[in-house]
């Protein structure tokens, strides 16, 4: 189980669907990641089953 603290990640959502997911799935995003990386780089995310995967950035939707 992936354990992160609450300044590492910030809640986002899905754009699209990923492991089973639909698009507008509540998940946590790599801030860091995120606000540095380009819109085709990939971000780590934890999903609801607390999975960590990669995503593109453009994929994802979020409020840091």
């Amino acid at each position: 189980m992936h354990e992160a603290s609450d300044a590492d990640y910030a809640p986002g959502e899905l754009k699209m669907k990923v492991n089973g997911y639909k698009p507008g799935t509540k998940v946590q995003i790599n801030a860091g990641q995120f606000t540095s990386g380009g819109t085709k780089d990939m971000i780590s995310i934890i999903l609801p089953s607390n999975e960590v995967v990669e995503v593109q950035k453009k994929y994802l939707d979020v409020a840091i």
